[in-house]
């Protein structure tokens, strides 16, 4: 399986879900402006959406989504226990949570890695993902949920 990624990008969930699963990956670099492949590979021919990460399995699927590719490899490897069982309260818990994550608090970070982001609008980035980040359940109640 093909994971691609942009450094220092959330792509790198799947790759250390992938690599505590004991699931063989590639990663292939991404370059972030020209949408190629380290290779010189067109990246929009593998992922019309045109962002990280996208896993390529063996068959020439692609999946994208950080919460759809993170528990298609749990579900490789149950025994890992990455993630609750499929049809459980649990499992739905961890959607809810990876749903969250994707929705309200990744997006809030682009200000802040942005260097051209003025002061002003940084600290509202950093402010609104702090209060968001209340809402989320603590890390005791994460691993209840996945364990």
């Amino acid at each position: 399986m093909n994971l691609y990624y942009i450094d220092r990008s959330c792509a790198l969930a799947p790759h250390i879900a992938a690599n505590e699963a004991g699931i063989p990956v590639n990663p292939v670099r991404v370059d972030f402006k020209t949408k190629r492949t380290v290779g010189g590979a067109d990246f929009v021919a593998i992922n019309p959406k045109g962002y990280v990460p996208a896993l390529e399995l063996d068959n020439g699927e692609v999946l994208t989504e950080n919460a759809a590719i993170l528990q298609y490899l749990a579900d490789q490897k149950p025994q890992a226990r990455l993630a609750p069982a499929n049809g459980t309260l649990a499992r739905v818990r961890l959607q809810e949570a990876l749903n969250y994550i994707a929705t309200e608090l990744h997006r809030g970070f682009g200000p802040l890695f942005n260097a051209a982001t003025p002061a002003e609008i940084h600290e509202e980035a950093s402010a609104s993902l702090h209060k968001r980040r209340a809402g989320t359940p603590s890390g005791e109640h994460h691993e209840r949920v996945v364990r």
